[in-house]
């Protein structure tokens, strides 16, 4: 009885060992096989980033279809600036000029610009302004009407001069000239110590003959040319009594090639003043370039 329990459980043993070793189980033929589903991608949020204009290129104007090259004396000016427009959709904005000149302020100027979707567009700036001194580079600070952003824009002069000196009581009769200086501070005899033309900053030296005919003290006098700030130390501060003269009375000027008339003025305090008007008449010649800067 015992060997035949023992022969069962060992066939038993041996069956479920060979189930177990068996292998996996054999696909049936014609059983579909289920396809691997790809994995979802993450598309990142695509960004909307609108780009401004901006200021590409600058030339004179043209003249019969080429940039114009005539010399420039004084007036205002014309020139082009090109202009990208990389946004899709249409540019309307003002461009603010701020020119900033060694010879005093200059108004800014407001010029319209309108540029198509993704274009480039030459505006013509017809500037009014006469550039002022010309012995030196001159800049100009550009910017879009509310953009904090601003590009240089560089006018670079080469320039000659002519000069001579102007006097508007020339040919007028002497006792007529005695009577407008009666009772006055004024100069006469005017002198330059300095060779005409004057070059690009280059001084500006001359003398005259200061004359008080006035009744009371005249102080503080000085003679200057106008348009030109001189230090207060650098000038003189003289006393004259009535009746009196002083030689020489003296001034100076940096030259900064501004044309017109620079007119030599005298100044002081306790007497009336008779401002003759003398002075010297600039005149130029200047080819421009246009850069950005």
């Amino acid at each position: 009885m015992r060997r035949i329990a023992a022969f069962t459980f060992l066939a038993l043993s041996v069956s479920i060992a060979a189930v177990s070793w068996a292998g996996p189980t054999p696909i049936k033929p014609g059983t579909p096989i289920p396809t691997a589903r790809p994995l979802p991608t993450l598309q990142p949020p695509k960004l909307q980033i609108t780009l401004p204009p901006s200021i590409v290129g600058v030339r004179r104007s043209l003249r019969n279809g080429v940039e114009d090259t005539s010399r420039y004396s004084g007036g205002g000016l014309s020139y082009d600036l090109e202009i990208h427009n990389p946004a899709d959709t249409p540019l309307s904005k003002n461009l603010i000029i701020r020119r900033i000149e060694i010879t005093g302020s200059v108004p800014p100027l407001t010029v319209p610009v309108n540029v198509p979707p993704k274009s480039r567009t030459w505006v013509t700036v017809a500037d009014p302004r006469e550039l002022g001194g010309v012995c030196g580079v001159i800049p100009s600070q550009l910017q879009f009407e509310g953009d904090t952003r601003w590009r240089t824009m560089n006018i670079i002069p080469s320039c000659t001069f002519t000069a001579t000196t102007y006097d508007p009581n020339g040919g007028m009769l002497p006792d007529r000239i005695v009577a407008m200086r009666a009772g006055k501070l004024s100069f006469h005899t005017p002198k330059l110590d300095t060779p005409l033309p004057p070059a690009c900053n280059s001084k500006i030296r001359g003398r005259a003959t200061i004359q008080n005919n006035g009744s009371t003290r005249a102080t503080g006098v000085h003679l200057k040319l106008d348009d030109y700030l001189v230090n207060a130390a650098e000038r003189q501060s003289l006393t004259i009594e009535p009746g009196k003269s002083h030689t020489p009375g003296t001034f100076e000027a940096t030259f900064l090639g501004r044309r017109g008339l620079h007119k030599v003025t005298i100044h002081g305090e306790g007497v009336p003043i008779y401002q003759w008007g003398w002075g010297i008449q600039v005149d130029r010649s200047c080819s421009l370039r246009f850069e950005l800067g």
